[in-house]
C-alpha cells in the first residue's frame, strides 16, 4: 500500500503524527512527502509504527535537518532526500548504519552532502542500485568510492563538476558492471 502526499505543503509534523496513528496505515509500504514543507525530522520521528515502510521520498522537505528519525524506520529501501539542504554531511555519514539494505537513494541538490558522506555511502550500503547525486559538489576521490557499489545500475550526476572526473567514471565503470 502507497499514500502520495506530494506538495500538500500544510501536512506537518502533528499530520504525520495522525498518518501514524492511524490503523490503515500501519501496513504502509511507501510514503511519498514531497514538498510538504512543514515537516521535520521531529514529524518524521512519529513515524515509527509504520514499520513495514520500505520507501520513503521527502524531497523538499526543506524542515528535515538529520536523520536521526531513520532508526525508527530500518526496514527502507529507497530514499529520496531531494533538495534536502539542510541535512549535513555528518548526517549523511550516518546513511550505511541506519540502512544497510538501501537499493536506492535519491539526494540530488542536497548541498550539505560531501565527499565524506559519500564514500560512507558507498563503504556501507554495498546493494546500493541506484544513486542520484546530481548538483552536488563532489570531487573525484568521493566519486571514485562509488566503484564499491557493484549491484549499481543508474547513476546520476547531473551538474556535478569534479577535477578528473573522466578518471573517477572510469573506476567506477570497472566496479560497477551495470552501469
Amino acid at each position: 500500500t502507497s499514500l502520495d502526499l506530494t506538495d500538500l505543503t500544510q501536512v506537518g509534523d502533528e499530520g504525520l503524527s495522525i498518518i501514524a496513528a492511524a490503523p490503515s496505515c500501519c501496513r504502509l509500504r511507501s510514503l511519498v512527502l514531497r514538498g510538504c514543507r512543514r515537516t521535520s525530522a521531529v514529524g518524521l520521528s512519529s513515524l515509527a509504527p509504520l514499520s513495514q515502510l520500505e520507501s520513503l521520498d521527502i524531497g523538499q522537505c526543506w524542515r528535515v535537518d538529520n536523520l536521526q528519525w531513520g532508526r525508527s524506520l530500518p526496514n527502507l529501501s529507497s530514499l529520496q532526500l531531494a533538495s534536502c539542504s539542510e541535512i549535513q554531511d555528518s548526517e549523511f555519514c550516518r546513511v550505511g548504519y541506519l540502512w544497510r539494505g538501501l537499493r536506492a537513494l535519491g539526494a540530488s541538490g542536497c548541498s550539505g552532502l560531501g565527499d565524506a558522506g559519500l564514500e560512507a555511502i558507498c563503504r556501507q550500503c554495498t546493494r546500493l542500485e541506484c544513486i542520484d547525486v546530481g548538483e552536488v559538489l563532489l570531487v573525484s576521490t568521493s566519486i571514485s568510492s562509488l566503484s564499491l557499489c557493484s549491484a549499481l545500475t543508474s547513476l546520476t550526476l547531473t551538474s556535478s563538476t569534479a577535477p578528473d572526473l573522466s578518471e573517477a567514471l572510469e573506476g567506477v565503470g570497472g566496479g560497477c558492471r551495470g552501469v
